[in-house]
């Protein structure tokens, strides 16, 4: 297109957007979220993340070589980190870590984020994963120095070993080696003397005391920079800052995620500590109860040798019981119903009861017991809870009559001790508390009367009961038959 077609579309453009009104409603678009963002679960403090392989905020990457003009924190913090100078996101395989892309730093380029100084953050955790293509002596990766031999790093100093400085400067060998992908953790605690460590690919390499300014410095981390004339040349992959000190423990959890993501040279020594040993069973496997226990009590209190969950995984009688956790070691086993030593329900009608239990560790390791839970005989009594009629009796008229019982029998209805035809030795029905049986009486007499029910227990050892219900009233009948 020739400069007058271009300078005339571009009038006719502008003469468009003065004169016509219009509004845009945005499109809600997809986001590609970015992969393993519950890496650092668990570790308190995360203040700033910064990822090159999510550099938008998305797993989305721009385009390669482009210039980056915000760096995305991936901390939950919103610290997003703002260019300074045109540092440029890196995708092509001659600039790749691993096959995870790179942001590049050309010596003038760099971004600015959170505020380090000791008076702010007295206590900080910084990992680095980086790759050194300046041969000078003044590579500064991050830092806040503005003269004053504040918080900085220089992964070169003097050859291929660079310096931290936190009000002095210790040597640190190994970290400028050119296109050698390096993890730099760098440990800082102000005031307490050689508390702060500098860790290379996970091992302690140097220690010094944190003495800077805790205000005369920047306030805000550079990074690509060690502060004043200190810029980096080179790549930087990962940027994770914890406003804390970070245990022996969690550095190793970090470097666990860091370094099969960049293929680091991180020692086994420095990894997380592989947990594959499944956690044992501390409480016996065989546990006795009484029967008639109550679905609320604990049948068997189960016992882990570490925090763990467990659960009812088989067993033959597994579907009869509930499982109640106390707490991570310890759970509890309860009945779905009250046990009946004389109405065994369990798989052998023996009444042991067997099942299987798991425990399941943090690191997923099971262990397994199997256990059985006996329910014992308890010298049952019985007795006849109420004995009601359902109406008033009359003279020809059925009536029924009700007998709640505590255990299950067979019961006799009598009227003025004459056995009531049709309810002679009826087996009750249900369980406890609500087993009962039923007559249907018709009265063939009048006047006065007492009923009486006799239950005989039908389960070995158990007392026979009577009830009675005194001067039963049996009226004329009324109405047609």
């Amino acid at each position: 297109m020739s400069r007058l077609r271009r300078t005339v579309a571009a009038t006719i453009a502008l003469a468009l957007t003065m004169t016509v009104n219009y509004s845009l409603t945005p499109v809600a678009q997809a986001v590609n979220p970015c992969p393993n963002t519950n890496a650092l679960n668990g570790i308190s403090g995360l203040v700033l993340w910064l990822r090159a392989d999510c550099v938008s905020g998305s797993a989305n990457d721009p385009a390669d070589n482009s210039t980056v003009t915000t760096w995305s924190d991936q901390s939950g913090s919103g610290n997003n980190a703002t260019a300074s100078g045109t540092p440029t996101f890196q995708s092509d395989s001659a600039n790749l870590i691993n096959s995870q892309p790179v942001i590049s730093f050309n010596g003038s380029s760099t971004f600015s984020s959170i505020d380090i100084r000791a008076a702010t953050r007295p206590n900080l955790t910084i990992f680095t994963v980086h790759k050194a293509r300046g041969t000078g002596s003044r590579e500064g990766i991050w830092g806040v120095d503005n003269g004053g031999w504040d918080r900085f790093f220089l992964v070169r100093w003097s050859g291929d070993n660079g310096i931290v400085s936190a009000g002095g400067a210790v040597d640190v060998a190994g970290t400028g080696v050119i296109g050698t992908p390096t993890l730099i953790t760098t440990l800082l605690r102000h005031g307490v003397s050689n508390e702060s460590k500098v860790y290379v690919n996970g091992a302690l390499t140097s220690s010094l005391t944190d003495g800077s300014d805790p205000n005369n410095a920047y306030t805000n981390l550079l990074i690509g920079s060690g502060g004043s004339g200190l810029n980096f040349t080179g790549d930087i992959a990962e940027v994770i800052i914890f406003n804390q000190a970070l245990t022996v423990s969690n550095m190793q959890t970090v470097n666990g995620y860091l370094k099969p993501k960049y293929n680091l040279n991180v020692s086994s020594s420095n990894l997380p500590v592989v947990d594959s040993t499944p956690p044992t069973f501390t409480s016996t496997n065989a546990f006795t109860v009484a029967e008639n226990t109550t679905t609320a009590s604990t049948v068997a209190t189960i016992k882990s040798s570490e925090s763990a969950t467990i659960t009812i995984s088989s067993g033959a009688d597994a579907s009869l019981f509930n499982i109640v956790y106390v707490d991570s070691i310890t759970a509890s086993i309860r009945f779905k119903a009250a046990p009946d030593f004389e109405a065994p329900a369990d798989n052998g009608a023996n009444n042991v009861y067997d099942l299987t239990l798991t425990a399941t560790d943090p690191a997923g390791n099971a262990g397994t017991q199997a256990i059985t839970i006996t329910v014992s005989d308890l010298t049952d009594t019985s007795s006849i809870s109420s004995l009601t009629l359902s109406g008033s009796a009359s003279y020809g008229r059925a009536v029924t009559i009700t007998a709640a019982v505590t255990v299950p029998a067979r019961v006799t209805f009598r009227v003025r001790n004459f056995r009531i035809p049709g309810c002679i030795s009826k087996l009750t029905s249900g369980t406890s508390p609500n087993i009962t049986v039923t007559c249907s009486w018709k009265p063939s007499i009048r006047g006065s009367a007492s009923i009486t029910a006799t239950a005989v227990p039908t389960g070995a050892g158990i007392s026979s009961t009577t009830a009675t219900i005194a001067n039963v009233l049996i009226g004329n009948r009324s109405g047609s038959r």
